[in-house]
């Protein structure tokens, strides 16, 4: 099973990634964020609780899926560490 890792550490270890493969950063990560975020913001429009479960590396830089969401107003809250 993985290390637990801190927002840090994480970002660290993507940051590394993506100097490494800068396509394949590109195609999994950010491309799919870009596509995700429509959908997401819909899905934070319904009333309800909504839980969105992806990868680490999807959340953590500027073009995480946290940076994105807060740009557009969204409250991100981390609920465990």
């Amino acid at each position: 099973m993985g290390q637990r890792r801190s927002g840090a550490a994480r970002k660290e270890l993507v940051d590394r990634a993506a100097e490494e493969s800068p396509v394949i950063n590109e195609e999994l990560l950010i491309a799919r964020n870009r596509n995700w975020l429509p959908k997401l913001r819909q899905r934070l429009l319904e009333p309800g609780t909504t839980f969105v479960a992806v990868g680490a590396g999807h959340l953590v830089g500027p073009d995480g899926l946290v940076a994105m969401l807060q740009a557009e107003g969204v409250k991100v809250e981390q609920i465990a560490p």
